[in-house]
């Protein structure tokens, strides 16, 4: 691992930090990876280990009197109550999500299912945090939205401006006797 640029004293003024930032090609980026796979479905569960079986392999006797297996056995298995549904045979793939949907304890996000989609819990998650934001600005006064939003907008200044150095005094004096 590379170790860190350390940098020592303080920052440069804005002006030459954005011209660093603006002269950095994008090519130098390094690309994240995906925290999901494309085309794979994420399901939560209120369950840390919640297993829904998808398929039954079929047993059965053979003419010669040896037990065979049919099949393969398919599973959905959540681990920490999460699964995600990224087989590599799209078949499959199909397959899961056709059953883990049409199960009966699969339902919305709040309500009692025992799993239920990721995407519909952010999107669930995502209004009910805008809503408690808008009702927190309602319930304010307009005067401190106002005065909330003005400190929100972004300054003309190049750099902060910094009150001056009180001088440092290296003996500290004598409190005065108490009589």
């Amino acid at each position: 691992m590379p170790n860190p640029t350390v940098l020592s004293g303080m920052r440069q003024p804005r002006s030459v930090r954005l011209e660093e930032i603006r002269s950095v090609q994008p090519d130098n980026t390094v690309a994240l990876p995906a925290a999901v796979a494309p085309g794979a479905t994420t399901y939560v569960s209120k369950y840390r280990r919640y297993r829904v079986q998808v398929t039954v392999p079929q047993s059965y006797i053979g003419p010669d009197g040896r037990k065979n297996t049919g099949g393969k056995m398919i599973e959905a298995q959540f681990d920490e109550g999460v699964y995600r549904n990224d087989d590599r045979d799209p078949d499959v793939r199909k397959l899961v999500d056709e059953t883990l949907q049409s199960n009966k304890y699969f339902g919305a996000f709040g309500s009692m299912a025992h799993f239920w989609l990721a995407s519909d819990q952010q999107a669930r998650t995502d209004a009910r945090r805008i809503q408690a934001a808008m009702d927190t600005l309602k319930a304010l006064p307009k005067d401190a939205v106002e005065q909330y939003v003005a400190e929100l907008r972004q300054g003309e200044d190049e750099d902060h401006a910094m009150p001056p150095a009180e001088p440092q005094c290296s003996v500290r004096p004598i409190p005065p006797a108490a009589q």
